[in-house]
């Protein structure tokens, strides 16, 4: 990997982290928020809300955008937006225009994960791309702790840290700028209607059984830290420490890219669902090893997104790997959304709370050993 390459992976890096990040920001500083802004708790939770229901469905508008016009411009543009009404937000005392700001900021920040992905899958070389897909998703999955522990230990208002993160999204924009046009120059524009990207995705077995697995991977994780921090809990551990077990697991998304080369996505996807099913059923069985089932959840989840990310990107061609990525990052984000609803509504025994997820994640391994197999006959004939 040269050092262009490694300038591109860690400034996507960057900027998924903190794009993913923006959602959990209010969380461990709500209190203090909405004193800030003279409103209830209730109230600034809106805040995260206003942006993940932008954020989700801005995917979907992304993904197309970059497959028409190209990666890199359409990526410049969506870090320019970003970066301008993250500040904008950041330096609004209205709360009602905050609001506002917060859904322009989620759209525009939805660019990031579906274009970056896309870019680096047809920027980076055979042998580097699953290793740089990996990183890229760890970079998401581990924006949610990262996010609320810097948000806790800095101390400063929400404004403070939205500007602050308006500052770096510019920074990223012009990392993106210092790289040149004329390196991407591979992911020119394409003429495809969303009709024919779409039909041409629908035709692929695996495309969309990793479409239909996704939406498992997050919302048993989601399911699991919500319990985590409470009932699973029965040691007391500090929060802090918690996280730390969870993204130990998630330092897998560094082997993730070897494993994938030398096991195949299909078959590390799999893994991945049956680490997130062990964790769960060793909570279940011997809740005394959390510890061991925290590490395997986290470990589970970053394998998966991972080969998920790669069967998606890799199956795909040019001209419809935006929209592919796109309608992935909407699903996983889907599941991520609905966890805390499930949890919600069905405040019921463990045991029952986990039977969904593990039976979805189940369901989902034979999806993918069908679709597997169907491919391999497909290709024969």
């Amino acid at each position: 990997m040269n050092v262009r390459a490694i300038i591109l992976l860690i400034t996507l890096m960057c900027a998924g982290a903190l794009a993913s990040g923006q959602l959990y920001l209010v969380l461990p500083i709500a209190n203090e928020t909405a004193q800030y802004y003279g409103i209830s708790t209730s109230s600034a939770s809106l805040i995260g809300t206003a942006f993940g229901l932008a954020y989700a469905f801005g995917f979907l508008l992304w993904g197309p955008i970059s497959d028409r016009f190209g990666r890199y411009p359409s990526l410049l543009v969506g870090l320019a937006l970003t970066a301008s009404t993250t500040l904008c937000a950041g330096l609004m005392k209205d709360f009602q225009l905050l609001l506002l700001l917060r859904i322009l900021q989620g759209i525009c920040a939805a660019s990031i994960p579906p274009i970056g992905l896309a870019l680096l899958s047809e920027s980076l070389s055979e042998k580097f791309k699953p290793i740089g897909l990996a990183m890229m998703s760890f970079s998401f999955i581990v924006a949610a702790p990262t996010a609320q522990y810097y948000a806790k230990a800095t101390g400063w208002h929400f404004s403070t840290l939205l500007i602050a993160g308006g500052v770096v999204f510019a920074l990223c924009f012009f990392s993106l700028i210092s790289l040149g046009a004329k390196h991407f120059s591979g992911t020119s524009h394409h003429k495809n209607s969303l009709i024919e990207s779409f039909h041409f995705l629908k035709n692929d077995p695996l495309i969309i059984t990793a479409w239909l697995t996704s939406i498992t991977v997050l919302f048993g994780f989601v399911i699991f830290q919500a319990e985590m921090h409470g009932t699973l809990n029965i040691y007391h551990w500090h929060e802090s420490l918690l996280s730390a077990f969870t993204v130990c697991g998630m330092l897998a998304s560094f082997v993730a890219g070897s494993l994938i080369q030398k096991f195949g996505a299909t078959m590390m996807t799999c893994i991945g669902l049956l680490c997130s099913i062990f964790a769960m059923m060793i909570t279940l069985i011997v809740p005394q090893m959390i510890g061991l089932a925290i590490v395997l959840i986290g470990t589970g989840t970053a394998l998966t997104l991972s080969s998920i990310i790669y069967i998606v990107s890799s199956r795909a061609d040019d001209a419809s790997r935006g929209m592919a990525i796109a309608i992935y990052s909407f699903i996983v984000f889907l599941g991520a959304s609905l966890a805390p609803i499930y949890v919600e509504m069905f405040s019921v025994g463990l045991t029952e709370l986990f039977s969904i997820p593990l039976l979805l994640m189940l369901f989902s391994i034979v999806l993918l050993i069908i679709a597997q197999k169907k491919t391999r006959s497909d290709s024969v004939v």
